[in-house]
């Protein structure tokens, strides 16, 4: 009887430890890949490479609400650099209707023409006070915007709260203003005046409005 139960059981480890043997790479793959099937079970993202960015959540509120769109290769580009022309269209079609911005004048500008994409924008935008371009009568609309001009165009336009006037620089007023607001994210020896904004600072500040 003894000789009996041993014989089964050495073949029953025999059958076990053979099954384990052939599917040990199955079994490593289960217990050694949990973190990689987390990931691909988790949180979706409406663009491919956002997934680490720091503003995430500001990007797909853009998205959501419908203010600003990725490219045709499902990217959202959020460090990539915005101009003066971008910037001003998304801020001025968010909080203008369809209607306003058609009816907006066509000339404003020496180094814009009519015909462009987007005068209609920044025609509004100056029409309405938010913009005043330069001394020189232009706009330079495809140079990089930096942090003090959008946060002007940004406050000037969706902003209900009275901005005071201070001392310093043209933008010194808005800078304080965002960072009483909350708005602020660089340390205090940063020259603002001097940093470009990306696409995703851009959907971070518009986010906070």
């Amino acid at each position: 009887m003894i000789y009996k139960i041993f014989y089964r059981l050495s073949l029953l480890i025999f059958a076990l430890c053979f099954l384990f043997s052939i599917n040990s790479s199955a079994a490593f793959w289960w217990f050694g890949n949990n973190e990689s099937i987390e990931d691909e079970i988790g949180r979706s993202y409406v663009f491919n490479d956002i997934a680490d960015y720091q503003w995430v959540d500001s990007v797909e509120f853009l998205e959501f609400n419908d203010i600003a769109k990725g490219y045709g290769d499902g990217n959202f580009r959020p460090r990539t650099l915005i101009n003066r022309a971008e910037f001003t269209k998304i801020i001025v079609s968010s909080f203008y209707s369809p209607e306003e911005i058609e009816a907006a004048p066509t000339e404003c500008f020496e180094d814009m023409t009519p015909d462009q994409w987007f005068t209609p924008y920044v025609c509004l935008a100056k029409q309405e006070g938010i913009i005043s371009g330069y001394k020189d009568g232009t706009f330079k609309p495809t140079n990089s915007i930096i942090q003090g001009e959008a946060l002007k165009i940004i406050l000037e336009t969706a902003y209900e709260g009275e901005i005071e006037e201070e001392e310093g620089p043209w933008f010194q007023k808005y800078l304080s203003e965002a960072e009483y607001l909350g708005m602020l994210y660089f340390q205090p020896d940063f020259r603002p005046e001097g940093h470009n904004i990306t696409r995703g600072e851009m959907a971070y500040f518009i986010s906070w409005i």
